[in-house]
């Protein structure tokens, strides 16, 4: 029997096909068009869940493939887990570390100097790398 006209009929929400296609990492909305269902229902236990999971084991199963090439003599990959994974990152040679200011609270005679003082830093490594 066909549903009333305007009326959505959905499809059963298998639980081992929503896992699926959420480690596919489809969007809800993706999801929804699926089961011709509604994203408010796929944002309801047990759905939301089973999606959660889904899209964990996926960026578990990433990491741990990026590791292991890391340690497969992969010096990019190397690079991209350190960055991420242990907070490396690249030094900014040339440039001062300072705290970060708040130009709201600088006077214009205080905004100025800052302005003319990062000018002339600039112009500096400018000239430092001819």
């Amino acid at each position: 029997m066909a549903a009333p006209r305007g009326v959505k009929q959905v499809r059963k929400v298998n639980h081992e096909e929503l896992e699926r296609l959420a480690r596919l990492h489809l969007t809800s909305k993706e999801i929804a068009e699926w089961f011709n269902c509604s994203v408010e229902l796929l944002q309801r236990e047990p759905y939301l869940s089973i999606i959660v999971k889904g899209r964990s084991e996926t960026k578990q199963r990433l990491k741990q493939k990026a590791i292991q090439r890391a340690f497969e003599n992969s010096d990019t990959m190397l690079i991209f887990c350190l960055k991420n994974y242990c907070g490396w990152g690249d030094n900014k040679v040339g440039v001062a570390e300072e705290p970060d200011v708040d130009i709201k609270k600088l006077s214009d005679k205080e905004l100025a100097e800052k302005a003319a003082t990062l000018a002339k830093q600039i112009t500096e490594q400018t000239n430092d790398g001819k």
